[in-house]
């Protein structure tokens, strides 16, 4: 899996009619095969996305946060992780279970 920090620098050069909505600086986790879908099924990167988009309003403004979340995220979904937890970490409602999600009141610190 590949962590990306997205940057607009360039974006008029892409052909869009307006700036990216994504904020400066916010985590894109990338399949090696480069791809967010199969069979139009979300793959687990694709909804790891979705979900640390939705960290600045959900009680996690720095882009330090966010990029504690997403390097812990990359880490979750290694080879070493076994399939059934990677699966049923992503299938469940991830961020409805995280104990340490925004706005939980965890004060437990990642590193």
């Amino acid at each position: 899996m590949i962590l990306h920090y997205f940057s607009s620098a360039g974006w008029r050069e892409w052909g869009l009619s307006d700036r990216p909505l994504i904020r400066e600086a916010m985590p894109v986790l990338i399949d090696e095969d480069l791809c967010f879908e199969d069979a139009a099924v979300l793959r687990p990167a694709a909804v790891m996305n979705l979900w640390l988009r939705e960290l600045p309003v959900s009680g996690a403004p720095s882009p330090k946060s966010w990029r504690t979340y997403a390097q812990a995220l990359k880490a979750g979904r290694s080879s070493s992780m076994p399939a059934g937890s990677r699966s049923s970490l992503i299938g469940s409602g991830f961020g409805m279970r995280c104990p340490c999600m925004p706005g939980t009141g965890c004060r437990v610190r990642w590193r």
